[in-house]
């Protein structure tokens, strides 16, 4: 720093200059555009800065006619076009941003200075007055700080300020700044209990209706003479159970638990508390309704050895920990059905199922049968909690890295389990590589999105390496077993699920990045074709499935999927009521709709947690043409109602009413209502009153879209 009067000394006439031409003056006279007096030669500071007591800084590397050099200047715009993209990036996409980990979007490098800012642009640009040392080098977390601040920054800004780069305040708020908390995770307040509850993206929208009752009308009025302790009764449910497991992931071995029940004794593998939790699921599978209505009671019993079980655990103990939850969940107790899942799957390593065996069958400890069995179990605990992961969005519980070694030693010493489960289990772990990503980034960076691409990919050729037997012909989908048709289901559940996502996030992009929308069309183009074909296969299993082996042997994983694909179905439907002339297969695809809707409907009685789902595709059809196919609601009563609406609406146009397929009134949209597309169906809320898209353009009515659930409580489903 200069310590005094700097003025260029004359150059001669006709000779050029050896130094700059302007004047060398501090940082406070260069901005009022004063002179810069030295009164004293060995001062630091110049007359006008000792006047008004301001530090007066002269920085003689500048060009003296900025008031910074040039390169300071570019290192400031180039920090600040760094944060601006750092923003951008956090807030794409808000509404999606429902991980409970840390962004994928971390602090800025260590190299990487930011200015403090403390929510105008002026003090940013008097930063710059600084010299590196002082204004430019923060650290990491004040510069996080900083970043904090203007996220959220909503005072002291005018309407139309100019923002660097030319864009306004106002117009560029609402992308920098959340409106509210729920745009930005998903804890929400229980709708029964209160206190906050965490949702991850792959959960479904039926499960945050926690107000919606779904306990079944049998329970008060089948029951009546029915021993909950008949030998009879008890042996007619056994059997349900026993023929209806190999349909989804075995999970007790019969001769096993038959052998120990037969002493009524405690064993490794039975207990009265596992034979409760067994005979309670079993009961959702019956015919009669008043076996039906003894599940809570059968469930009650278990309930209440709970402590004891706890206290000496066993293998018994977790599989009737995991039965629980799969009954728990669908008679619409997520919660519950969560944590039960969570006990069991830490047993697994409490009792060391993820462990070899063989040093105790080499001692005689152990029969080789069950070391092959405690290894069946294993497998079978870890899809439980990788399909309750992505059920909730939540983490799973056993690692994948663990399930890769002991399945790896167990296949070498000459493992055999049920021929679906090996798929099942390397179905799950795609599932885990799916959550862990989704619960670890928000938004969606590019690399998260290439792996998300490369695991669908993956996901897509595993149906192609199946064993023989379990191989889907798409010209005789009735030749499947019966053990291949939720697997296959559940395939096709999870394509649908990964290509919401990237659908959203691509969205989002093309609302911020208008300039790159060739690319973001293709994107949601090809989102929405993989999501409607996966759909289509979806309705075509269950209802295959639904007419061979019957609804009361419809089992737990092809509801929540049955509901995906009804969703996607609807999306497809009332986007295609918007062309001219309405497409070709609008009718084949209303029939499956109709057959989605017809199975979640019959399915009621047996899995109560249906009504839930019904309820939200009701809510977001109504107003609809395709109001009633899954049933109607109404406002505080729980009377029971049938409407389907099958006129052609009054305000379709003459040419739509001449190309629209027999049959297909229900899914033409009624475009001057204010419907659009609502393919990102996983955010729908649930407003029910008048049409909450009207006056709505593309890009608020994508917004809104994606915004949180917007539950009404005062509405029952019938």
């Amino acid at each position: 720093m200069e310590t005094g009067e700097a003025t260029a000394t004359p150059a001669p006439r006709g000779t050029g200059r050896s130094g700059p031409r302007a004047s060398l003056a501090c940082m406070n006279c260069r901005q009022r555009k004063i002179k810069c007096r030295m009164t004293d030669p060995n001062s630091a500071a110049c007359h006008s800065c000792r006047s008004l007591d301001l530090p007066c800084i002269v920085n003689k590397d500048g060009d003296r006619r900025k008031a910074g050099s040039r390169q300071h200047v570019a290192a400031l715009q180039e920090r600040l076009d760094y944060l601006e993209s750092y923003i951008a990036n956090q807030n794409a996409a808000a509404a999606d941003s429902s991980s409970a980990f840390p962004s994928n979007v971390g602090p800025p490098p260590m190299g990487v200075h930011m200015p403090s800012f403390d929510g105008s642009t002026a003090s940013a640009r008097r930063s710059s007055n600084l010299p590196d040392s002082q204004g430019s080098q923060s650290s990491p977390q004040s510069a996080m700080s900083n970043v904090n601040n203007l996220m959220y920054m909503d005072h002291d800004v005018s309407p139309g300020q100019a923002l660097p780069g030319g864009q306004s305040r106002q117009a560029d708020l609402g992308r920098l700044t959340p409106s509210s908390d729920k745009e930005t995770n998903r804890l929400q307040l229980d709708e029964a209990y209160g206190g906050p509850r965490f949702y991850g993206p792959t959960s479904q929208a039926h499960i945050h209706r926690q107000s919606v009752p779904v306990e079944s009308e049998e329970h008060a009025t089948h029951d009546e003479g029915l021993n909950i302790d008949s030998t009879p009764l008890r042996t007619a449910i056994f059997s349900t159970y026993w023929k209806i497991q190999p349909h989804s992931i075995v999970m007790v071995d019969e001769s096993l638990f038959l052998e120990g029940r037969e002493g009524r004794r405690r064993s490794e593998y039975y207990s009265t508390f596992l034979e409760d939790a067994l005979l309670a699921s079993a009961t959702r599978m019956s015919t009669s309704g008043g076996v039906r209505a003894l599940g809570p009671k059968f469930v009650e019993r278990a309930k209440a050895a709970i402590a004891d079980e706890l206290e000496r655990p066993n293998t018994a103990t977790l599989q009737a920990f995991l039965l629980l939850s799969d009954f728990e969940a669908t008679r619409g107790r997520d919660r519950l059905g969560y944590l039960y899942c969570g006990i069991g799957c830490r047993l697994v390593f409490d009792l060391g199922l993820h462990e070899s065996c063989a040093d105790l069958v080499s001692r005689g400890k152990m029969a080789p049968h069950e070391a092959m069995w405690r290894h069946t179990v294993f497998l079978g605990s870890y899809v439980y909690d990788k399909l309750w992961s992505l059920y909730t969005g939540r983490p799973g519980t056993i690692p994948i890295a663990t399930v890769d070694v002991a399945h790896s030693r167990a296949l070498a010493s000459g493992w055999l389990g049920p021929a679906s489960l090996d798929p099942w289990v390397r179905l799950s772990s795609d599932i885990s590589e799916a959550t862990d990503i989704l619960n670890g980034t928000s938004p969606l960076n590019d690399e998260a999105k290439e792996r998300l691409v490369r695991l669908d990919e993956t996901i897509q050729r595993r149906p192609e390496n199946l064993p023989l037997e379990l191989m889907l012909n798409k010209d005789r989908v009735s030749d499947l077993p019966p053990s291949a048709y939720s697997l296959h289901i559940q395939f096709h559940g999870i394509r649908i699920i990964l290509h919401r996502l990237l659908y959203k996030t691509a969205t989002h992009q093309a609302i911020e990045s208008p300039s790159d929308a060739d690319h973001r069309n293709f994107s949601l183009e090809h989102s929405r074709a993989i999501m409607y074909e996966n759909a289509t296969q979806i309705a075509q299993l269950v209802s295959v499935y639904q007419q061979i082996f019957g609804i009361e042997q419809v089992i737990t994983i092809m509801l929540d999927n049955s509901y995906v694909a009804a969703v996607v179905l609807v999306s497809h439907l009332l986007r295609v009521g918007q062309m001219d002339p309405v497409p070709p297969g609008v009718d084949r695809d209303m029939n499956r709709l109709r057959a989605l809707a017809d199975l979640l409907s019959k399915a009621q009685k047996h899995y109560p947690v249906t009504v839930r789902m019904r309820f939200s595709l009701a809510s977001h059809v109504e107003n609809t043409p395709m109001a009633g196919i899954f049933g109607t609601f109404a406002h505080n009563t729980h009377e029971p109602q049938n409407a389907t609406v099958t006129e052609v609406p009054s305000n379709i146009p003459a040419h739509a009413r001449q190309t629209l397929p027999e049959g297909s009134a229900e899914i033409f949209q009624d475009f001057n209502a204010g419907r659009a597309d609502m393919a990102l169906f996983e955010d729908w809320g649930g407003d029910t009153g008048e049409s909450i898209f009207q006056e709505m353009d593309m890009q608020n009515m994508l917004s809104w879209a994606l915004s949180p659930h917007n539950t009404r409580t005062d509405l029952a489903f019938q």
